[in-house]
């Protein structure tokens, strides 16, 4: 299946969308921040790319500005900013 990186600063939310992907067959890496995945980036090129938007350093928004513009668009590349989620009042 597709290798996948998801980046977002939640824990819980990344080891239940990493497994629940994991689960269906993909290989996922998972990352604490944009700067991270940016780096990582330079070595490894996923199928999709899962960003929060709202991270400390790099944010989702300006990491997928970053890849937009980065060699890597050249290669069958996909990225999705995930929605802020709700917070109980």
């Amino acid at each position: 299946m597709g290798k996948i990186f998801i980046a977002d600063d939640e824990k819980e939310y990344q080891d239940l969308l990493g497994k629940f992907l994991e689960d269906a067959g993909h290989e996922v890496r998972l990352f604490e921040n944009g700067d991270s995945l940016l780096t990582e980036l330079d070595n490894s090129v996923p199928d999709i790319v899962v960003l929060d938007v709202m991270m400390p350093g790099i944010d989702g928004f300006t990491a997928c500005g970053r890849i937009r513009k980065s060699p890597i668009r050249t290669s069958p590349f996909s990225h999705l900013l995930q929605g802020i989620r709700m917070q109980t009042l």
